[in-house]
C-alpha cells in the first residue's frame, strides 16, 4: 500500500493539523493540488543535521591547516577589538 495521498488544496487547508499528524505519526506523504495542478508536497523531513561544537570546528580546521599552499598568513594582521 502506498503512503502517498493526493488531496485538494482546500481540503489540505481545512485539515492541515490532521495532515501534519499523519505525516509525523504514520509517515504519510501528501501531494497537494490546486485546480488539478500539483503545488506542494507534504512529507516527513529527513534526519536533523547535527550542529558542530566549537571544539569540532577547531579540530576540523587543524586537520585542514596548510592545505592551501598560497594562502596568506593573516595572524599578524589581526586586530583585537578589546582595549
Amino acid at each position: 500500500m502506498s503512503n502517498i495521498a493526493v488531496i485538494d488544496a482546500s481540503k489540505a487547508r481545512n485539515n492541515f493539523f490532521k495532515l501534519l499528524d499523519d505525516v509525523f505519526t504514520n509517515d504519510k506523504t501528501f501531494v497537494i493540488r490546486k485546480a488539478g495542478i500539483t503545488v506542494a508536497k507534504l512529507e516527513k523531513a529527513g534526519k536533523p543535521v547535527k550542529k558542530m561544537s566549537v571544539r569540532g570546528i577547531e579540530d576540523a580546521l587543524k586537520k585542514t591547516f596548510g592545505s592551501f599552499p598560497d594562502f596568506p598568513d593573516v595572524a599578524d594582521d589581526r586586530v583585537s577589538r578589546k582595549t
